[in-house]
């Protein structure tokens, strides 16, 4: 975590304590961007439990850009874990529930019928 003790660097700890994420699970790598940089001021982070990378050179200061890139990163995780369940994967089963009810009734039909045609 970049050092500092700002109210963004506690929200950001509060954020990714909330969504699981460790500081320890993060890989973070530093390059060097554009003509004549001296310095790595671009932070790569990769979140190793889910895959997920963030590459951040927002500013001309890599703390910043430390602190941005995990907040990047805890953004992209909780769209991640949010948006599970919903969009094509919810609607897809609720047509397959539909299927299922449909074969239920048509063959509870089927018994019924053959159950009330003996007693005709």
């Amino acid at each position: 975590m970049p050092p500092g003790n700002s109210q963004k660097r506690v929200e950001l700890i509060q954020r990714m304590t909330e969504f699981g994420v460790d500081e320890a699970d993060i890989e973070e790598t530093f390059t060097h961007y554009g003509q004549g940089a001296t310095a790595p001021i671009c932070v790569m982070l990769l979140h190793r439990p889910s895959g997920l990378s963030v590459k951040c050179q927002a500013t001309r200061n890599q703390e910043q850009n430390r602190l941005l890139a995990r907040q990047l990163l805890v953004d992209k995780i909780e769209r991640s874990q949010t948006s599970y369940g919903k969009g094509p994967r919810f609607k897809y089963t609720n047509l397959v529930l539909a299927f299922i009810l449909i074969a239920v009734a048509l063959i509870l039909l089927t018994l019924f019928g053959k159950f009330f045609s003996e007693y005709e």
